[in-house]
């Protein structure tokens, strides 16, 4: 991948880390639902929620538009078919 596109901190890695971050909560979210800790999965939803807009909104108004100025024609009709065959699958 471009260097430019996937720098330390960049649009790219903080995706990631919100994806880790997430995963985490949703680990916190099920041991605090076992133990039945009302007020925890409350926290945690309501932080999860928090994080999923934002992480969302940085995808379409971010991400998205760095990678449909970095990719070429040819790059994104691929990327198109294999998201269209991946969601047949599912």
């Amino acid at each position: 991948m471009d260097k430019d596109v996937r720098p330390e901190g960049g649009p790219v890695n903080v995706m990631l880390l919100e994806h880790k971050s997430m995963r985490m909560m949703l680990q916190n979210l099920e041991q605090a639902m076992k133990n039945q800790e009302s007020g925890e999965i409350s926290r945690i939803v309501t932080q999860f929620g928090t994080l999923l807009r934002s992480h969302i909104f940085r995808e379409e108004n971010v991400l998205y538009v760095v990678a449909d100025a970095k990719l070429k024609e040819g790059e994104k009709a691929k990327i198109v078919k294999r998201l269209l065959i991946l969601s047949k699958k599912t």
